[in-house]
């Protein structure tokens, strides 16, 4: 998992969400594109990054940060 992965995760979990509800929430019909930033197998991009932090109620600069770690 990279540490944008983890950052993901972290957010993910502490808001209380399962991978399906968090992606139903983005509007996704899938689990697997919020999994495959989680495990790192691809990278979201900005807009992406900006409506997870929006959902998870985080500052989106951390997922920035770790972005480029």
């Amino acid at each position: 998992m990279t540490p944008l992965g983890q950052k993901l995760r972290e957010a993910r979990l502490k808001k209380g969400l399962s991978l399906r509800k968090a992606a139903k929430q983005l509007g996704y019909t899938t689990h697997s594109t919020i999994q495959s930033w989680e495990q790192g197998w691809r990278k979201p991009r900005r807009e992406n990054l900006e409506r997870l932090a929006t959902l998870y109620e985080v500052d989106v600069n951390e997922f920035f940060q770790a972005y480029f770690k």
